[in-house]
């Protein structure tokens, strides 16, 4: 079974209530899908929630198992992703009853297109890196000023050494 960090089977998806991004997601090859998978894990996305939101688009809805399938994922780290997915908005969970008996089953569907679905993720790692430009700026300040005592040190020493009398 394929793991997390290896190449994995997409299958095709269904035309099913397919927005015009997940249309184009859809045409994509294997090596720009892992792309996808690979900048999604890059701007702070959990790796499994990353593979399930991609198999989702491609897809369309599945239930934990399909999803175990198709991401080369065990069913704990499936749990993880959908968490993580609900958590952010991204999914939602249908329930079926199995004729009442058993344990029902849920069917997991992004919210919206592709797009759409990865709004909240773009919106965080905007946030994330608007806050570290904001630091990194504070840095200089304070570097800058760091500078400026350094200067006003040595001219402050050169003054005192210049105004003591030698002997």
């Amino acid at each position: 079974m394929a793991r997390a960090g290896a190449m994995f089977k997409w299958t095709s998806c269904s035309p099913r209530n397919m927005g015009d991004a997940d249309t184009r997601i859809s045409q994509l090859n294997g090596e720009e899908i892992e792309e996808i998978v690979e900048l999604l894990k890059r701007v702070g996305t959990n790796g499994f929630a990353a593979r399930v939101l991609v198999s989702l688009s491609i897809n369309g809805p599945n239930d934990s198992s399909g999803l175990q399938k198709i991401c080369g994922l065990r069913q704990p780290e499936i749990s993880i992703a959908i968490s993580h997915l609900k958590k952010n908005g991204i999914i939602e969970v249908e329930i079926t009853n199995n004729g009442g008996r058993g344990r029902p089953k849920h069917i997991y569907s992004l919210i919206g297109d592709f797009k759409e679905a990865t709004l909240p993720i773009v919106n965080k790692a905007k946030e994330k890196l608007e806050t570290m430009q904001n630091q990194i700026s504070r840095l200089k300040e304070l570097s800058d000023n760091i500078h400026d005592l350094q200067y006003w040190l040595i001219v402050w020493l050169s003054l005192i050494h210049i105004s003591e009398p030698t002997r």
